[in-house]
């Protein structure tokens, strides 16, 4: 069975072998440690017809006499004698293989042995019919058996083996599931012995998260071993070039002085054998410099190191202060395991709390290795960093056990892992039992489920409570931004968008000079403050407020916001005319959704990407984005229901016209206003112009007075579109049009402002359309002539009719066509 991938290399060495056919041929089969040069070896031998001696190194990395060629040896039956000279040797082979055609196959020539190397050197100048197939690691063919060949004359020729493409890889790592398919095509470098390693890491830690904390060092004495495949390079280096590559294996990467105090040796030395491991390609660069070619051949060179030299190692190497960073510290105050100090501890925690927000699963090993000692402080950072990772069962099981599982912050980390999980049972029981907990991120959680229930007199009295209970002091501000936020979006529920614009401006302003803390004790709602900023045409706003509270919830590990943060920045960048940042803000917010957030933040992500594609007019798009809400449901939450299903049915309709025209909601919302625009525009498409004309005047009498400019000009478009296509006035459709582009313009919303002038340029080809079929031939034809430029003379001449005539046959092109000047005629010509 041919090794996945490798059908055409295969192909290629048995078609040389063949074409040589009788004639003397050395073929070299190259490729790195793991590539199948064995495997590819075996699949041809089976093919090729006629007779194959294969041999190889026995016992690989060392010099015993003849061991190299002892398999060929007996399949020629030839018993060699102490006595033997290594020409005398070759002489009886040569005339042993000269019976029938033969190819004398060699694996891992770069293992053979001193003796053996010279019978093969001298066979080459005794067989004047051997095709030599040999197997060798890149640059490490001997240069004696090169060149013995050259003087020959014999033809060279080779076959690399190449990485293999992501399908081969894919096939041997067998059933593993997709999302483990692509971390072992990334991370096997294209080498089918670490896709099988890797595949069989990925069934022992089968998750994303933990197979990618393995391959970034965790404990690497446990992950899948080449070491014997490795043993046998390392044999063959010098004891300082072994050492060496040991202590890169400890420390990470090829840090010269700390390698040095590791190894006792000189720094020139360590550079010098650190040549030595890049011309194996046992070493190659990195954006951090040298490291060992792959985490799997790390993971062998590590294991090669006794357990209580590596403890002592990673000890000296924790101390190196100038040399390592704090980060670089942890990952070896982490591999002390047991004999951690409190010191150490310490200092891992400290590490963790940094590598948070850009690296939560080194915080998750790093914080995992301390369990052994009882620590608060760091038990809730272990719970966090879990939930920043995605793993929320595993973080309700940390503060379980934890000493201080009862605090405000641990009960509001349980509420939100408990979320996470989909069990929301168990997260109403909580919030039952643990009313008066003293946390405001708590209590926001509490106000959250509240919302989802439709019950806003709830969250505001819950948070309005707290902040009477905190009136002094850092919380009392984040409290009351808190307050203030939910009662902007709470007015906007009710539909008061003039009172809810009044507190908003309030909030933002008290925003604008919160402290850091604050922020982090209020990211999770900024969400819904930036959604009001949104639905108050406060774009600016809106992405200062979420694109902070972005980063703030990256770097503190308030995770559960990210989604809706990301969301609400999807549709900001829309009305900004960034389309590309919108579209990746809505991919952004389907990660985390699917990973930190419930089914609703799923959806509303969803809703977010199809707003976006509605902006694309690319109907492949919009149909993918419309199937990726279908299947993600529409939300529980009341206000975003509402908001998600007109989304879709809108989307819907400009796919395909609408069988019948949909019930609208009539909560009187902020929304209430495009809700009823949405409707109007598919009753408009069902041919129901009057059902929309009155959608449209409900929409203009909710609209009254809220002193939102663009949801007036979303109005105007879609009473121009009535006046053109129910009323059959395309001049007043194409006046409306007009208007409604310089409100667009005038608020700096580009895809609006475009999309208004198309459909006022549309009105006005339509209305044109309509001016020049009152025009006769005669006068057509000259029209046409004036808006080339001629002048009455010209035409006149060209038309054989006298310019008197040509006159008043322009005068009455320009009254028919409604048009001021020569110069228009050509404009309404052409629409």
């Amino acid at each position: 069975m041919v090794l996945p991938g490798r059908a055409s290399e295969c192909a290629r060495v048995e078609s040389r072998l063949r074409e040589a056919a009788g004639d003397r041929v050395m073929l070299f089969l190259e490729g790195p440690i793991g590539a199948g040069k064995t495997a590819v070896l075996h699949a041809v031998v089976s093919e090729l017809g006629c007779r194959v001696v294969r041999t190889g190194p026995v016992t690989m990395g060392t010099d015993t006499p003849l061991q190299s060629i002892e398999r060929a040896l007996h399949a020629l039956s030839i018993s060699p004698n102490p006595a033997d000279e290594e020409h005398s040797l070759a002489e009886r082979m040569a005339r042993a293989l000269a019976e029938e055609p033969t190819v004398l196959v060699v694996d891992d020539v770069h293992w053979i042995d001193h003796a053996s190397l010279g019978v093969l050197v001298s066979l080459l100048l005794h067989a004047p019919q051997l095709a030599l197939l040999v197997a060798h690691r890149p640059t490490q063919v001997p240069h004696v058996l090169l060149e013995a060949a050259r003087r020959c004359g014999i033809p060279l020729d080779r076959v690399r083996l190449a990485p293999l493409a992501p399908d081969a890889l894919r096939r041997i790592a067998g059933d593993a599931p997709p999302e483990a398919l692509d971390c072992i095509v990334e991370r096997s470098d294209g080498n089918p012995l670490f896709a099988t390693l890797l595949t069989q890491l990925w069934w022992e830690r089968p998750s994303v998260d933990a197979f990618e904390a393995a391959l970034d060092g965790v404990r690497l004495d446990e992950m899948p071993s080449v070491y014997g495949a490795l043993r046998s390079d390392i044999r063959s280096l010098d004891d300082d070039t072994q050492a060496v590559l040991r202590a890169v294996a400890i420390v990470g990467h090829l840090h010269v002085e700390a390698v040095a105090a590791l190894t006792g040796l000189d720094p020139a030395d360590v550079s010098r054998s650190a040549d030595v491991l890049r011309g194996r390609e046992l070493l190659s660069p990195s954006p951090h410099g040298l490291r060992i070619s792959h985490p799997l051949l790390r993971a062998s060179a590590y294991r090669g190191v006794d357990a209580a030299e590596r403890l002592r190692a990673h000890r000296m190497l924790s101390g190196m202060r100038d040399a390592f960073s704090q980060l670089e510290r942890a990952e070896h105050l982490h591999l002390l395991g047991g004999t951690q100090t409190p010191d150490d501890i310490e200092a891992i925690v400290a590490a963790s709390a940094v590598a948070l927000a850009d690296d939560p699963g080194a915080a998750v090993r790093w914080l995992r290795s301390t369990t052994h000692r009882r620590d608060a402080e760091r038990d809730l950072l272990l719970a966090r960093a879990l939930i920043v990772c995605g793993s929320p069962e595993d973080a309700v099981d940390v503060l379980d056990r934890a000493p201080e599982h009862g605090t405000g912050e641990a009960l509001a980390l349980r509420l939100q892992a408990l979320r996470m999980a989909g069990r929301l049972d168990e997260a109403h029981e909580l919030l039952d039992t643990a009313v008066a907990v003293d946390d405001l991120a708590f209590q926001i959680e509490r106000a959250s489920l509240a919302i989802a229930r439709d019950a806003w007199d709830e969250a505001l009295d819950t948070l309005e409570l707290f902040a009477r209970a905190h009136a002094s002091g850092e919380v009392s501000a984040a409290a009351d931004i808190a307050v203030r936020s939910l009662r902007t979006l709470g007015l906007l529920n009710a539909g008061d968008i003039v009172a809810a614009r009044e507190e908003f401006s309030s909030v933002a302003n008290v925003l604008r000079d919160a402290s850091a803390a604050q922020w982090r004790d209020v990211s999770e709602v900024c969400a819904d403050l930036g959604w009001a900023a949104f639905v108050l045409e406060e774009y600016e706003t809106a992405s200062w407020i979420v694109d902070r509270a972005i980063r703030v919830a990256r770097d503190t590990g308030r995770v559960q916001a990210r989604a809706a943060l990301h969301s609400v920045r999807a549709f900001t960048m829309v009305a900004s005319g960034r389309l590309d940042e919108a579209a990746a803000a809505a991919r952004a917010a389907g990660d985390d959704a699917r990973r930190y957030a419930g089914p609703d933040a799923v959806s509303i992500a969803a809703a977010a990407r199809l707003y976006v594609a509605e902006w694309r007019d690319e109907p492949e798009r919009l149909a993918e984005a419309i199937a990726l809400l279908r299947e993600a449901g529409l939300p529980a939450d009341t206000w975003w229901r509402r908001t998600v299903s007109t989304l879709l049915r809108r989307a819907e309709a400009r796919l395909a016209p609408p069988i019948s025209a949909p019930m609208v909601d009539l909560a009187p919302d902020a929304l209430l206003t495009y809700r009823l625009l949405d409707a109007a525009t598919i009753h408009l498409s069902l041919g129901a112009g009057e059902e929309a004309t009155r959608l449209v005047a409900r929409a203009r009498t909710e609209s009254a007075g809220s002193g939102l400019r663009a949801q007036e000009a979303h109005i105007v478009m879609v009473e121009a579109r009535i006046a053109a296509d129910v009323d059959a006035d395309p001049e007043r459709a194409a006046a409306l049009a007009l208007s409604a582009a310089g409100v667009f313009e005038e608020l700096g919303m580009p895809l609006h402002y475009a999309r208004a002038s198309r459909r006022a340029r549309a009105y006005h080809a339509r209305l044109d359309g309509a001016l020049v079929s009152r025009l006769t031939p005669r006068e057509r034809e000259i029209a046409h002539l004036v808006a080339r430029g001629l002048a009455n003379k010209e035409i006149a001449t060209q038309l054989s009719i006298s310019p008197r005539t040509v006159e008043e046959h322009v005068g009455r092109v320009v009254a028919k066509l409604e048009v001021s000047s020569r110069a228009a005629v050509g404009l309404a010509l052409v629409g």
